[in-house]
């Protein structure tokens, strides 16, 4: 396999092939029916890095010290190296395999990275033409309050009955993580939580505090701040997603041009049938 000024043997094609198969979790079965959306990964890869080399595109040793860190920082040292060794990767194989993922993130982030204007008419156009995509079901828009026994709770409710504001109860007494946000759990769709709160909150009117619902979360209180029957989202409720979404076609365009353009650049030679019959052989071998 040729790529650029780069040439692989029959052994660094092999384990290339190796570390694709885990990234995309395909089972050995399946390598040979496979095998073109393989090699063409690997040609793809080494396309990016041949850019870099010729581009002078680099990862500086801080940078990948400080990945390593991050990467390593929840696992005692053996332990990290005991798992790596468990896969049969040397911890220098791993630091450069390393080295070329970031370097890779470095190249694409210069050549799709920049932001990618996304016009008024393209937003109205999509929603349009794809309206079924903005269908939703009922949501409610609620906040809870969860706390552990039932005593807290009716405390809680005590103090709800009696004026005080379920928001700054909520920071007060929740153990919920949305307790900082002041109970806030959000749109929350039909169908979407635990069965048993689904129900209970989808029966309450909006502006309601509920009962006291016990759950193996806890001891729960609700409120309904807002309703929305089944529908479609009106536009300026869509524009963000929709300018996303256009946003990310755009630059997987504009990556597909680009790595087109880096195989006319750089001369590319896979003997497909040949690297076959060298998988054949090691299983043979084995």
């Amino acid at each position: 396999m040729i790529i650029g000024d780069t040439s692989l043997n029959r052994k660094e094609v092999h384990k290339e092939i190796e570390r694709v198969i885990f990234d995309m979790g395909i089972t050995d079965n399946d390598v040979k029916t496979g095998i073109k959306s393989i090699l063409n990964k690997i040609v793809e890869k080494k396309l990016i890095l041949e850019y870099g080399r010729k581009n002078g595109v680099t990862v500086s040793p801080e940078e990948l010290e400080s990945a390593v860190k991050i990467l390593r920082q929840d696992y005692p040292d053996d332990v990290f190296k005991e798992i790596l060794l468990e896969r049969y990767i040397d911890y220098s194989e791993w630091e450069k395999d390393l080295g070329e993922e970031l370097l890779i993130k470095k190249i694409v982030n210069t050549i799709v990275g920049s932001s990618v204007s996304v016009t008024f008419e393209e937003t109205k156009d999509y929603y349009e033409k794809h309206l079924e995509e903005f269908r939703h079901p009922r949501m409610v828009q609620v906040r809870q309050i969860v706390t552990k026994t039932k005593e807290e709770m009716e405390t809680v409710l005590d103090l709800i009955n009696n004026g005080s504001s379920i928001r700054e109860l909520a920071k007060e007494y929740s153990a919920a993580p949305e307790a900082e946000d002041e109970g806030m759990l959000g749109w929350v769709s039909e169908g979407q939580l635990d069965e048993t709160i689904d129900k209970f909150i989808f029966s309450l009117k909006e502006g309601e505090i509920s009962k006291i619902l016990e759950s193996p979360y806890g001891f729960h209180v609700f409120k309904v701040i807002d309703i929305k029957d089944e529908g479609i989202k009106e536009f300026p409720e869509a524009v963000r997603e929709i300018e996303q979404k256009i946003s990310m076609e755009k630059r997987e365009l504009m990556f597909k041009k680009w790595l087109d353009g880096l195989k006319k650049e750089f001369p590319v030679s896979v003997k497909e049938s040949q690297i076959l019959a060298d998988m054949d052989m090691e299983d043979g071998a084995q």
